[in-house]
């Protein structure tokens, strides 16, 4: 089933020290798009260009069962969260997409973006559906 996937392992060894710097020149960045890595280093992007009018991300199975409160602090600040549909399922805790993503969205983002594989996507906000 290629719309699965199964983390086998993840070693974090290399976001022991990481802390990351973004340059004075991306300051004025309308948009931020935060790739799949640890919350907390997601968060402290964020916080780093905070002129950034648009700002959200993705995350992945591996953050929402071992660092769901940092991912929780996170996604809260956010306008979109892109995940795919058994991550939605893992973070809302409900198995109906459409009730997993009003969860999903009482948690802050104000738009969810729920990949499906060769279904598409779908696209929720708190009244509506695309």
């Amino acid at each position: 089933d290629m719309n699965d996937r199964t983390t086998l392992v993840t070693d974090l060894n290399v976001f022991a020290d990481f802390d990351p710097k973004i340059p004075s020149s991306y300051g004025d960045t309308a948009y931020l798009m935060l790739g799949n890595i640890q919350p907390a280093l997601q968060r402290s992007v964020q916080q780093q260009m905070p002129q950034a009018r648009l700002v959200g991300g993705d995350t992945m199975n591996f953050w929402i069962n071992d660092f769901r409160a940092q991912l929780l602090d996170t996604i809260r600040h956010w306008d979109f969260l892109l995940i795919n549909d058994s991550e939605a399922r893992l973070l809302s805790g409900e198995k109906n997409l459409k009730k997993a993503a009003q969860t999903i969205l009482g948690m802050g983002p104000k738009t969810l973006i729920v990949k499906r594989g060769e279904y598409g996507a779908m696209l929720f906000q708190r009244d509506s559906l695309f």
